[in-house]
Parts: structure tokens; sequence; C-alpha cells
């Protein structure tokens, strides 16, 4: 039955070759459109978001020579809250070193305006050794507090590298 029914019909040719030559050049320029999106979109800088789960420093300083241009009143003061939280959590008193950390981040925090600007490397050095004790008590961090030993090795390091 298709076999009498293509026979019997001629078929019909709607093909108009101006129509057809207008959608190859939208084509076409769709096609460079495209070429130039992926070409510009190629050079832009490939830059990602800075990791946020290591705070460690790039600089490695002696010890005490991050803080020898901080004045010594305000270095004696963090270090003073620093030795609270460590002889508080050498002695089981949790509640008391997780206080006095809190209180040392506090300090620290308001102190950047004014130690930043006297050395930034220095600053940037203790910065994140603050963060790395702060994260041991789980201050700042999503992490629960830490052990009590790694709080201790922790808060040495910086009070080390503030003497």
């Amino acid at each position: 039955m298709t076999e009498t029914h293509e026979a019997s019909h001629t078929p019909q040719i709607t093909a108009d070759p101006g129509r057809e030559r207008i959608a190859l050049a939208g084509f076409g320029l769709l096609a460079v459109a495209t070429g130039s999106l992926l070409f510009w979109a190629h050079s832009q800088p490939h830059v990602g978001p800075a990791p946020e789960t290591d705070a460690t420093s790039t600089v490695h300083l002696a010890p005490g020579q991050a803080v020898k241009h901080f004045p010594s009143t305000k270095v004696d003061a963090l270090k003073a809250l620093a030795s609270t939280s460590l002889k508080d959590a050498r002695s089981g008193n949790a509640t008391g070193a997780h206080a006095a950390a809190q209180s040392l981040r506090d300090l620290w925090d308001a102190d950047q305006a004014s130690l930043q600007p006297l050395d930034n490397t220095g600053w940037t050095f203790i910065d994140a050794q603050m963060d790395q004790v702060l994260k041991t008590f789980g201050i700042d961090h999503p992490n629960p507090p830490m052990s009590p030993a790694r709080q201790e090795t922790e808060l040495n390091t910086l009070l080390t590298d503030m003497r």
C-alpha cells in the first residue's frame, strides 16, 4: 500500500534556498559567538577560593623574631593569657583554659589594628599560630575541643615564639 501511494503521488519539495541560506548564516553567527565566548572565558584568570582548613603560616621565624617590633606591654599581656590557659590545661581545668584562650583571642583581635602595621610578617606568623591554638579549643572553628595534650602543645609553641 505504501508503494502504491508513493508511486501515484509526486513528492512535494518545499525547500526555499533563500530561507536555507538565512538559517545557515544564523548557525554560522551562533558558532562564531560561541567560539568568541569560549575564547574570552579561557583568557580570564583562573582563581579558586582560598582554603579554609590550612591556617599555617608559610613564613618561619626564629623564637622571639615575630614579636620583636611589638610593644612589650602588649606581648606580655598576650603571654600572660597564654600562660594562664596553659596552666589551666595542665591542671585539668578545661573551663578555665577555654576562658583564658577566649580572652587571648579577644585581646589579639583587639590589638590587630595597632600591631599589624608594626610588623605584618610577624603579625601574620603569630596569627596563624593563634588560629592553631583556638582550633584546639574549638573557638571560631566547627570542631569540638581537642585533647588537653594537643592544647598544651599549641600553647607551648605560641609561648615559645612570643619569647
